[in-house]
């Protein structure tokens, strides 16, 4: 399949962002985390917090990789071929397996296809960073499934960040109880005033 590559770049520009210092504070430990889940309802600015976490860590020169999911992502293989993507792009050894076995196009279970992915950040030992945008639209599809299995297997240096319109059906307990998990709901995603008067500029709105 051909990959999209516009699904795996932040899909705000730079200059649209209203910028959320307070909440960037509090995502400092994000590296300290297998999952940092952004929850809250649509327009609450859960893509932009995201773009800019991204672009922090990048110009930490930290590996980062996007993938923005639609609700066309309910295919296992095409997630797995994304996510394939997207690691050889952050470290050409993660994912190396994973891309040799998509190449040949034979069918292959999915939990081969983790384990190999799985594998292949075991041997990589670097601290990696997965954003996937929009998890809500694979909540009920096999997609998800992945995303939980990656959760519970992976090695500790593999860090999610994924933004959901609602809390998703994920084993959030096990990794709460861990302490693997780092939420931001929708009470802490309000925008201030100051955020308001921001976001409202960049619509082209004035105060009176």
């Amino acid at each position: 399949m051909t990959v999209l590559n516009t699904k795996l770049v932040p899909p705000i520009r730079e200059g649209r962002l209203v910028e959320r210092p307070r909440l960037l504070d509090g995502l400092a430990e994000v590296g300290q985390h297998k999952l940092t889940l952004i929850a809250g309802p649509a327009g609450y600015g859960k893509t932009s917090l995201m773009v800019q976490l991204f672009r922090q860590l990048q110009a930490e020169s930290q590996p980062v990789g996007w993938l923005s999911l639609d609700e066309a992502d309910g295919d296992v293989l095409e997630f797995f071929t994304y996510l394939a993507a997207l690691a050889g792009r952050m470290d050409p050894r993660i994912g190396a397996s994973l891309r040799g076995i998509l190449d040949t196009g034979d069918p292959v279970p999915a939990a081969t296809l983790t384990a190999l992915f799985v594998n292949d950040l075991f041997q990589a030992e670097r601290e990696v960073f997965l954003f996937l945008d929009d998890i809500h639209f694979v909540a009920d599809n096999p997609v998800l499934g992945v995303i939980d299995q990656l959760l519970q297997t992976a090695p500790p240096w593999l860090h999610v960040v994924a933004s959901s319109r609602g809390t998703p059906p994920l084993h959030l307990g096990r990794l709460r109880s861990q302490r693997e998990l780092l939420l931001v709901d929708a009470p802490a995603l309000r925008f201030s005033i100051s955020e308001t008067t921001k976001l409202l500029e960049l619509e082209g709105f004035t105060a009176v």
